[in-house]
């Protein structure tokens, strides 16, 4: 009788858990361009800004050999500034330099890779983060 009560309750907990983790996925999708991940880094400091864009994107030293993938960062709004992204690999990895606005190395999400839904790349990030609290 207790082990039956036992494997009903484990398994209740399983549910309620993929349940909030599918939830929490649902309601707070990753970002699906790097535009949009660029702009969540200002915005999770407090600085007010009308668009984010990302331009002139290359790899260093060349697409071939790519060690560093580097984009300039233009922030439009009430104080306008311009800055750098850098990531580890192409759109990878990414930290924003906007010394201007005080984000010095503030680091970026990783987009959803294209061919996967945004939704379920968000369901990813939450198992991981749920697998390294466990730890």
């Amino acid at each position: 009788m207790r082990r039956t009560t036992l494997a009903l309750v484990c398994a209740g907990c399983g549910l309620a858990t993929m349940a909030a983790l599918w939830l929490g996925a649902w309601l707070a999708p990753g970002p699906a361009t790097l535009d949009a991940a660029v702009a969540l880094a200002p915005r999770d400091r407090g600085v007010p800004y009308r668009e984010v864009r990302v331009e002139e994107a290359r790899c260093v030293p060349a697409w071939e050999t790519c060690l560093r993938y580097i984009a300039d960062v233009e922030v439009l709004g009430e104080r306008p500034a311009r800055g750098r992204l850098a990531c580890a690999r192409p759109v990878r990895g990414c930290e924003l330099w906007l010394p201007e606005l005080g984000l010095h190395g503030a680091p970026v999400p990783d987009p959803a890779p294209p061919g996967r839904p945004a939704w379920l790349e968000g369901i990813f990030r939450a198992a991981k983060g749920a697998m390294r609290a466990w730890r």
